[in-house]
């Protein structure tokens, strides 16, 4: 069964509410989309962390999302991109692990952070 790694919900408070600005809706930034196919075995190979509504990806392995760079140079998901959208679910970021995890066919939206602006956050943050 395929699996993402490096859940974790530590950037949320109790009510799960954002505890920094990045993914959030507001940030003006472009979503794409890419199809990766689980049949094989093989996993996503991304690092995530839950983002209220969104999976901002930390890091990307070996699996799916490795091979689908590997593949598409002009393509590529980088870290700090979130995945926004799984089969045309969205919500809270555990439904979209959810989605992940039961189907073999992914349809994800992503939306790309501009470069800067998650640290243009972070230099604000207290």
């Amino acid at each position: 069964a395929s699996h993402i790694v490096g859940l974790a919900q530590d950037d949320y408070d109790l009510e799960g509410k954002r505890l920094d600005g990045t993914c959030d809706e507001h940030v003006d930034a472009n979503e794409y989309m890419i199809t990766v196919d689980k049949t094989s075995g093989a996993g996503l190979g991304i690092d995530v962390h839950f983002e209220g509504d969104m999976l901002r990806i930390d890091g990307i392995t070996n699996g799916l999302l490795g091979d689908w760079n590997a593949s598409h140079p002009d393509e590529q998901v980088q870290e700090g991109d979130c995945i926004v959208e799984v089969n045309s679910a969205r919500g809270h970021a555990g439904r979209l692990v959810w989605e992940c995890r039961r189907n073999q066919l992914l349809e994800l939206k992503l939306r790309r952070v501009p470069r800067g602006a998650d640290q243009a956050l972070e230099d604000v943050a207290p």
